[in-house]
């Protein structure tokens, strides 16, 4: 079997399954917003909107060891910066991240159905604080590197692949800029499930998404011209 064939596949799998939940969550919002349809309807589709999203969560997190696994295996990187103890610190660091946010998803369901006990509830406030920081953090990592390689200092050792490691790192600028400016809808969502609709209510749930909108619009574009860079792999 050919590993590295193996793993592209995987990488492009990882993909494919990152845009098409996604697009799944981008669509079921507009029946989200819809104060035609009843609360029921509505709150269900939230609760299946929140599962596909853990879809382009996924995604992102094992974008990060399997495409860096991809530039070292393909002769793309430099082999002093990314060699086998590095990519294992990042496949480790990289599970460690997806388990802690599959953990604080199940966590948010539980939630939704009853109280947590203390541990748990004191999870959730850690993880939504940390994360945005964390990837913001990450990002701005991403960045600095980026301006290093424009400056002559290769980040992995190709043109179009520092590039790419750039435009990854705005993905994760635009999922930060998702978590904010969508800050208030889960509390909005949670008044509609208690107390039903009202204008007010409606009224910012409707902002929320709509704020949201361009951030989402902005990481399909990225994510397709990360692609393109991948495939074309231009000087």
């Amino acid at each position: 079997m050919n590993a590295y064939a193996a793993l592209v596949t995987v990488h492009v799998l990882l993909l494919v399954f990152w845009l098409g939940t996604d697009m799944g969550v981008f669509f079921g919002s507009f029946r989200l917003r819809d104060p035609r349809l009843s609360v029921e309807a509505r709150l269900a589709i939230a609760r299946l909107t929140s599962l596909l999203d853990m879809g382009p969560r996924t995604g992102v997190i094992l974008s990060v060891p399997t495409g860096l696994t991809l530039a070292y295996a393909g002769g793309w990187a430099r082999q002093e910066l990314l060699g086998p103890a590095v990519l294992a610190v990042v496949w480790v660091a990289s599970f460690v991240w997806l388990g802690l946010v599959w953990r604080y998803f199940l966590i948010q369901q539980r939630a939704a159905t009853g109280t947590l006990p203390a541990g748990d509830a004191a999870f959730l406030r850690f993880w939504k604080r940390f994360d945005v920081w964390w990837r913001a953090m990450f990002a701005t990592a991403i960045g600095l590197a980026t301006v290093g390689a424009i400056l002559g200092r290769g980040l992995l050792g190709a043109v179009w692949l520092d590039w790419k490691v750039a435009l990854f790192g705005f993905v994760l600028v635009c999922g930060v800029g998702i978590r904010l400016a969508a800050d208030d809808l889960p509390l909005a969502m949670g008044e509609l499930a208690r107390s039903g609709s009202t204008p007010e209510r409606e009224g910012r749930i409707a902002r929320a998404l709509g704020r949201a909108y361009p951030w989402v619009i902005a990481i399909y574009l990225t994510v397709v011209a990360m692609a393109y860079l991948s495939f074309a792999k231009p000087a």
